[in-house]
């Protein structure tokens, strides 16, 4: 069951989906087996079969399986337990996807005050329903609310605000928030294009900034991050960019 289910966590980091579901379904099936179909693992599997359903764009498979790890972590978890705010994130992700927008907010809302009371206002998982509630706001074609949230995940994970230059706050900072201040970035950097007029080339600044993290990464952080996963995360945010100036230069 360990083994299926760190195999199925390096095939989601490879982008190899499939093998990945195969993989937690063998790991929930083994884990039932012995803990029962109600246990804490088991909902993790499933969730995290949910995720991969998600990445295969097999929607209603993938609802179904965090509704079923929602079922299941509310049976065996404490009242307000913040696992309850990792499926409702889940299945607000789904909503997005699928373009159901209202129920999608209304989940990340819902994550967000699980979460402020489990976690407290500075906890990095914040800065992820931000985002998503940014990305809600963008499809909905609320740029101005879109970068609000955006700009609230930078803050989450901006050392509590205060300003200090990444290269100087290394001991205190997670290196495990590098890749999720990235991809905020990565966001803020295309709802910034949308602006209008010469508002638009703010997202030369924010690429600056992602460049210099994505050295940071490389250089202060070999040990958490492996090269190939730097490559995955830094390649797409380059091609964008070489875009967003080939654009502004025609």
């Amino acid at each position: 069951g360990k083994c299926a289910s760190a195999l199925g966590n390096v095939n989601v980091r490879l982008e190899h989906y499939p093998e990945a579901l195969e993989n937690y379904q063998e790991a929930k099936v083994h884990f039932a087996s012995i803990m029962g179909p109600e246990s804490r693992t088991v909902a993790a599997m499933t969730s995290n079969m949910g995720v991969a359903y998600l990445e295969l764009d097999s929607f209603d498979q993938a609802l179904e399986a965090h509704l079923e790890a929602l079922e299941v972590r509310e049976k065996t978890n404490p009242p307000g337990h913040s696992n309850f705010g990792m499926s409702y994130n889940n299945i607000g992700e789904v909503y997005l996807r699928k373009g159901d927008l209202e129920l999608a907010e209304s989940y990340f809302l819902k994550t967000r005050e699980n979460w402020l009371a489990a976690r407290g206002p500075n906890h990095m998982n914040l800065a992820i329903v931000a985002y998503n509630l940014g990305d809600v706001k963008l499809a909905q074609g609320n740029l101005e609310e879109a970068l609000d949230h955006y700009q609230e995940a930078v803050g989450i994970l901006d050392n509590e605000k205060n300003g200090v230059g990444w290269g100087e706050r290394q001991g205190s900072f997670k290196p495990s928030s590098y890749p999720l201040m990235l991809e905020v970035l990565r966001r803020k950097a295309k709802a910034v294009q949308k602006l209008p007029g010469e508002d638009r080339l703010l997202a030369a600044g924010i690429y600056q900034e992602i460049t210099q993290l994505i050295l940071e990464m490389r250089n202060g952080f070999a040990s958490e991050i492996s090269g190939r996963e730097l490559v995955g995360l830094s390649l797409g945010i380059y091609e964008e960019a070489i875009q967003f100036y080939l654009g502004i230069q025609s």
